[in-house]
């Protein structure tokens, strides 16, 4: 399966019902297309490379690299690990493991059963309801997030 269109489904850019109506795309190009890309690539690199080695860029790794060791960031992270730790997390973990039981490798693609994705899919949604229902994150007056 296309793996933008598997993101596509999970971040909701799409929906399940949404699936019949989409056709896979094929793209073939002459090897003059293919060098025109390759010199595209090649001045994006270039460009890349000049623009990391500004003042700017160096002052915001230093900041980057400031914040990522801050109170509030390790605060956050030990959010995360307590929720990644939960039941709810578990259950939804559980729930998307699941999804791979409504798509089948077929000789010209992938074929998605959209009965199964469908339910697995709600299953999914009501534990995110249950989640956001159930979790509260307490805003301190000047928290930055």
């Amino acid at each position: 399966m296309n793996t933008k269109l598997v993101v596509a489904l999970f971040v909701g850019a799409i929906s399940a019902k949404q699936l019949p109506n989409i056709n896979m795309l094929t793209v073939q190009t002459s090897d003059e297309g293919v060098e025109h890309i390759s010199a595209q690539e090649h001045r994006v690199e270039n460009a890349w490379d000049n623009a990391r080695r500004t003042r700017q860029a160096h002052n915001a790794a230093q900041a980057g690299e400031a914040w990522a060791h801050s109170n509030e960031t390790q605060e956050f992270f030990e959010v995360v690990q307590r929720a990644s730790e939960s039941d709810e997390a578990h259950r939804l973990d559980s729930h998307l493991r699941t999804i791979k039981y409504g798509i089948k490798q077929i000789p010209n693609g992938a074929h998605i059963d959209n009965e199964v994705l469908e339910g697995r899919l709600h299953a999914i949604e009501q534990e995110l309801d249950h989640i956001e229902h159930e979790t509260s994150f307490p805003q301190e007056a000047g928290q930055a997030w």
